[in-house]
């Protein structure tokens, strides 16, 4: 946590470093310069704002105790800081409170799926601290175990018909650094139905509300810059318009997306919004070969026309549109699922009908412990496993074949997971698909 790292460097600046080998309480109480207290009051209560701040959020209860050992340490009270003399007990007492909300918030996901284990209630009753409290969290724990036993019975009966259709869409895309996530799973699914590879990379410079609009105010310097994604309906019917780009060439690009995609996205348009048309020859090679790596059909003659012919708004758009070298027109109806509906969603879910996923929540865990909110992703498959009593869906996602992003419960195989309802369910925020 930031917040310890923060408060270590505190101690070894303003105190010996033998006194951590000693216990604060058995510590005579030192005189403190007044330039030591008032940078020891000064971090102290900047740091105080940051425990306010953070107490609902996380942990934070060693930040709360090295603060209270500080002050003791210069012989102060926390009236010293403006504080109240008890806040300490309060602040700790309001953290544990968190603590023991988080922790039922997390076994009621887990009742989602199944009842819980022995473990699991004990656990959770050890983090009340009062004998009411405890009541209580049996009561819910009660509750808990009764709604676990009906979803896992539920559970079971909506995994049927089971079916897989990872072979049908061959290797896994790489969204790369974009956060294009909509376009690549809307491509998979729109290509299922098609049976021809469709671009991503097409769709999202298409898609008006994703990239266009990105470009605009990341060149006209906005501190509201965002590349980010957008809603998986939206993706698809704004390319629906212009005919989905079925170019081999540039599909191949979805599999093995250049480094810094982004910012390669981003910067021809770049150049050209601050040097216009006046642009030297060897700048203009320079950029070809950077326009090569989004476009690999695209001819140096195509290029130049290109260039000639946009403006600086204009240029991706136009770009993407002439350089496809060929489309394919469809009129898809779109089946939108009504949000969070579990039991829609596994209605919908069939052999001729795999969903794009939205979740909202900590769906996909990566190695170093970041998550994936507001991701999609391609529901391309559902069994029930009865050494775990649970049903599996196989999750198509957009980050290539690595497996090293997920925990083993992601059951990875070449960028294809097999993850439980268990850990799905509780994420699930949206699904739509196309009408077979």
């Amino acid at each position: 946590m930031l917040l310890n790292l923060v408060f270590a460097l505190l101690f070894a600046l303003l105190f010996p470093i033998s006194i951590f080998a000693q216990s604060v309480d058995s510590l005579d109480k030192p005189t403190c310069t007044d330039e030591e207290l008032k940078l020891l009051g000064n971090s102290v209560n900047e740091l105080r704002h940051e425990v306010v701040k953070n107490i609902g959020v996380e942990d934070i209860e060693k930040p709360i105790a090295i603060i209270e050992e500080l002050t003791k340490y210069c012989g102060l009270t926390p009236e010293r800081f403006a504080l109240n003399k008890n806040v300490f007990k309060f602040w700790k007492e309001k953290n544990a409170q968190y603590k023991a909300d988080h922790h039922a918030e997390t076994l009621a996901d887990i009742s989602l799926s199944r009842p819980l284990t022995e473990s699991e209630s004990q656990e959770y009753l050890k983090t009340l601290k009062t004998s009411k409290a405890r009541a209580q969290g049996k009561i819910l724990i009660h509750h808990l175990n009764l709604m676990g036993q009906k979803n896992q019975i539920e559970n079971k009966e909506l995994c049927f018909p089971e079916f897989d259709l990872t072979e049908e869409f061959g290797p896994v895309k790489n969204q790369g650094d974009t956060e294009w996530c909509a376009s690549y799973a809307v491509s998979d699914l729109v290509a299922f139905y098609l049976k021809e590879k469709v671009s991503a990379i097409d769709m999202a410079l298409n898609d008006k509300d994703n990239l266009i609009e990105g470009i605009r105010r990341w060149m006209d310097r906005s501190k509201t810059y965002n590349f980010g994604g957008a809603f998986a309906q939206d993706v698809i019917l704004n390319s629906q318009k212009a005919g989905f780009c079925v170019d081999p060439e540039l599909v191949a690009v979805d599999y093995d997306p250049p480094p810094a995609f982004k910012q390669t996205v981003v910067r021809i348009g770049l150049t050209k919004y601050d040097l216009g048309k006046n642009v030297p020859r060897e700048k203009m090679a320079e950029e070809y070969s950077v326009f090569r790596r989004m476009f690999p059909s695209a001819r140096l003659e195509d290029f130049n026309k290109i260039y000639a012919e946009s403006t600086a708004n204009s240029f991706i758009h136009e770009a993407r549109r002439q350089t496809c070298k060929k489309r394919k027109s469809a009129n898809f109806e779109i089946m939108s699922l009504p949000p969070a509906d579990w039991r829609a969603f596994n209605a919908a879910l069939s052999q001729d009908s795999p969903l794009a996923l939205s979740t909202s929540g900590p769906f996909l865990q990566r190695e170093t412990k970041m998550t994936a909110v507001n991701h999609v992703v391609l529901v391309v498959g559902r069994k029930f496993d009865s050494a775990s009593n649970q049903c599996q869906y196989t999750i198509r996602n957009s980050w290539g074949d690595y497996c090293g992003y997920y925990p083993q419960s992601r059951n990875c195989l070449k960028g294809t997971l097999r993850i439980s309802a268990a850990d799905l369910r509780p994420s699930y925020a949206h699904a739509f698909g196309i009408k077979p």
